[in-house]
């Protein structure tokens, strides 16, 4: 029996990816729902302005948690140790 022979035997198609090889359900769906949602919520430049805008507010939380620390160690510092 040759490979096709037992493709077609098992109902599978020759040719199509097996559900090992394609990516997971659920995973790639919701991929999908979400690029639809944020391209019909953000058109045009204005997607392009939301993600630069997201990204600036991560960058100046990472910037108020890094003033944070150190504000966090020079109080240590000054605390005596007992």
């Amino acid at each position: 029996m040759t490979t096709t022979t037992m493709a077609a035997a098992s109902g599978v198609a020759a040719g199509t990816a097996s559900a090992a090889t394609r990516p997971s359900g659920r995973r790639a769906a919701a991929r999908r729902v979400l690029t639809t949602v944020e391209r019909l919520v953000f058109r045009g430049d204005a997607m392009d302005v939301a993600r630069a805008n997201a990204w600036a507010s991560v960058l100046s939380d990472r910037e108020r948690a890094r003033q944070r620390a150190e504000a966090e160690a020079a109080l240590d510092a000054e605390q005596p140790r007992g």
